[in-house]
């Protein structure tokens, strides 16, 4: 008698813990934001770039310089779940002779390389579209644009070689999104591309960034306005 009642016991036990362990497994497989509707961006970060400045027949070319600001603002909009095609805009600056403060004038800003004079300057508009393989975070990015870029080289005789053109853009990256909130998410990535402005001004650059998304799965909220 005393067995039936601990198995009955057991086993009532049993059903009342079972539905809440499946909802916490679904909750688990299920992405906390959802991958539909659109997205608003912020992405800031660091960079480095390699570029070539040709004037006339003279033409420089530098090594991997770091340093400076990234910032780009990005909208977005789920075409499938798996798929997101954006569209964004950002620069990257660096202030002349440091990535930190060094060159910096007496009384310039602290935030070097976007008041100060800048030897490396890229800003560009891009149309780009994101993959998710797989259920969690990773995505992979390819991405067209067209943008401003500027650069100052020293050449074999010591000479700087300036040059500030337009030109396309082509980007390639991969990041890891973390849903921080129900409608939040943070996206640690970095990007390579290169633009090329012509005879004037090419270049390979990389950027890593951190990408903050509001999801808005339902469209833009009514009581924001």
């Amino acid at each position: 008698m005393r067995r039936r009642v601990a198995l009955i016991i057991l086993l009532s036990l049993v059903a009342s813990v079972w539905p809440h362990t499946a909802d916490a497994e679904r909750r688990v497989r299920e992405p906390r934001t959802p991958r539909q509707g659109w997205i608003l961006g912020l992405v800031v970060g660091g960079a480095s770039g390699k570029f070539t400045v040709q004037e006339g027949e003279r033409s420089a070319t530098s090594s991997w310089v770091g340093g400076g600001r990234v910032l780009r603002g990005r909208v977005g909009w789920f075409a499938r779940s798996n798929v997101l095609l954006t569209a964004e805009y950002g620069v990257w600056r660096r202030a002349v002779g440091s990535a930190d403060s060094a060159g910096v004038e007496e009384g310039a800003s602290s935030e070097p390389g976007w008041t100060e004079p800048t030897d490396r300057y890229l800003g560009s508009a891009v149309l780009a579209a994101q993959l998710y393989p797989l259920d969690a975070g990773f995505s992979l990015e390819a991405g067209l644009g067209y943008g401003r870029v500027a650069a100052d080289v020293d050449d074999d005789t010591g000479t700087t070689l300036t040059g500030d053109e337009w030109g396309v853009l082509l980007l390639m990256g991969a990041g890891w999104e973390f849903a921080i909130a129900h409608d939040v998410s943070i996206a640690l990535g970095a990007d390579v591309g290169r633009i090329d402005a012509g005879n004037g001004v090419s270049g390979n650059f990389v950027h890593f960034t951190a990408s903050f998304h509001l999801h808005l799965s339902e469209g833009i909220p009514r009581d924001w306005f």
